[in-house]
């Protein structure tokens, strides 16, 4: 890790490689914090509460699929409105 903060420095703080070392310590610590859940019962119980049942995280999928559908179809409506306007445009043109 060292040597990746080394090298980001050298090329000047490229936000690009600032952003894989904050990704890569992060993944690190999590792996260190499941690695300690393996071993301590009672981190593993506090880790196992913070994570969603099966009936909510089905639930959270859906609302996520559903604000992903929703989403889709304001993107959907905006180029066709642009796509419209650019008809009309056209043919006021000629």
């Amino acid at each position: 890790m060292k040597f990746l903060s080394q090298l980001c420095c050298a090329l000047n703080g490229d936000a690009d490689l600032w952003v894989f070392l904050s990704i890569a310590k992060t993944r690190k610590e999590e792996i260190a914090r499941f690695q300690k859940a393996k071993n301590d019962k009672e981190f593993a119980k506090i880790l196992k509460s913070r994570s969603l049942g099966p009936e909510l995280s089905e639930t959270q999928m859906h609302l996520r699929k559903s604000i992903r559908v929703r989403i889709l179809v304001v993107l959907v409506s905006k180029l066709l409105l642009i796509f419209v306007f650019r008809l009309f445009a056209i043919g006021y043109k000629s």
